[in-house]
This record gives C-alpha cells, structure tokens and sequence, in this order.
C-alpha cells in the first residue's frame, strides 16, 4: 500500500493520524533483519550525507563516465 499527502493541506488532526500510521508501520514486525520502514523516510539523511560526503558512485562506473 502506498499513501501519499498534500503536506501543506494538513491540519493538526491529520498530522496526529499520520503519525499513528508510521508508528504502526514502524512497529510492525519485519521479515528480515531490517526494521519496517515507509517510501521516503531515508531521504533527508541520505541527502544530508551526501551534501558532506558527495554523492557514491561505483569505481567502475565512474570510470566509464570519464571515459566518455
């Protein structure tokens, strides 16, 4: 399933209810090792490494793209 939101729509209530849904999300119980999580919910640390860090690419595909 997937749920997506008008962010600047949302007033107080509905943001109680988004909440209670990732919680849900969040507590169910995984079947690997990972924990359950939602689209999206990596992004801004993911963006905030690569702001430090660059951007990972593999060797290998970098050098085919210095060799174009």
């Amino acid at each position: 399933m997937f749920l997506a939101f008008d962010l600047p729509s949302i007033d107080e209530e509905s943001a109680k209810l988004i909440n209670q849904i990732i919680e849900f999300v969040q507590g169910s119980d995984p079947s690997s090792k990972e924990r359950v999580r939602y689209p999206g919910e990596r992004t801004a640390a993911i963006r905030k490494q690569n702001l430090i860090d660059g951007i990972p690419v593999d060797p290998q595909v970098w050098e085919q793209v210095r060799d174009l």
